[in-house]
């Protein structure tokens, strides 16, 4: 028998909530944190100052549920504190916690003498188009396994277009990242890194959707096709937590 891990949940958190109700036997929700293995907390309120109110309470795992803005040194720091404390702090990050875009890190690290990379999102203009250009970049640092270093910032025509730089190999990579808003659309994303051979891209759909993500590896013999996974990001994020801790702590 699966011993289900007890989760409270902040806030609407629909995504979320329907990645949980796809994995009955392995969670429960519970109304009040003070019961709760896991806590979830809503990116969208003040998390950092949520997080460590948990952490100093004693709960166990803390998941940050898409950040307005993650800042990987703050995450880094609530992550110490809870590691000093036995517990622990996940991030759901959207877009950069998709479950295509760390096999295609990987594949950045190995490709041989890139040249440069881009990457385009699509978003909804009705949404929120400042939070889409940060998810975008925040997706491209995670898809080439880099911070990115922001050399121009510009706002053309209702898009918005950022060249930066990542460091690799104790070299400089040209990244160009253009943000476009349009009516009506689903959002999608596509990260692409040229090399002297071929090329390697990611095509991410919208974390709400149920269309998988697109990854492909190409070089002088052609292109290849990695395998589709069918899982959002909330969910892939919970089965890793899942397994990561033992229920009842």
């Amino acid at each position: 028998m699966t011993v289900q891990i007890t989760i409270s949940v902040e806030g609407a958190q629909r995504g979320l909530r329907a990645a949980l109700a796809s994995l009955p036997e392995s969670y429960r929700i519970v109304s009040d944190a003070r019961d709760a293995d896991v806590v979830v907390v809503d990116g969208g309120t003040p998390w950092a100052t949520r997080t460590r109110a948990l952490l100093a309470a004693g709960r166990t795992t803390v998941l940050i549920v898409d950040p307005d803005r993650f800042d990987a040194d703050l995450i880094g720091e609530l992550r110490q504190i809870a590691a000093s404390a036995g517990s622990a702090v996940e991030v759901i990050r959207g877009w950069a916690s998709d479950p295509a875009v760390e096999p295609f890190s990987d594949a950045v690290r190995d490709a041989v003498s890139p040249i440069m990379a881009d990457s385009t999102m699509i978003c909804d203009a009705s949404g929120d188009v400042d939070r889409a250009q940060r998810e975008h970049l925040d997706l491209v640092a995670a898809a080439l396994g880099a911070p990115l270093e922001i050399l121009d910032d510009q706002r053309v025509e209702g898009s918005r277009v950022v060249t930066a730089q990542a460091a690799r190999d104790g070299a400089s990579l040209l990244v160009v990242c253009c943000t476009v808003a349009m009516p009506g659309v689903e959002a999608e994303a596509t990260v692409r890194l040229l090399t002297e051979s071929g090329r390697l891209l990611l095509r991410l759909r919208s974390p709400d959707s149920a269309r998988p993500a697109q990854s492909l590896i190409g070089d002088a013999d052609g292109e290849v096709i990695a395998p589709y996974v069918y899982e959002s990001a909330y969910r892939a994020v919970l089965r890793r937590l899942r397994a990561s801790i033992p229920a009842g702590t």
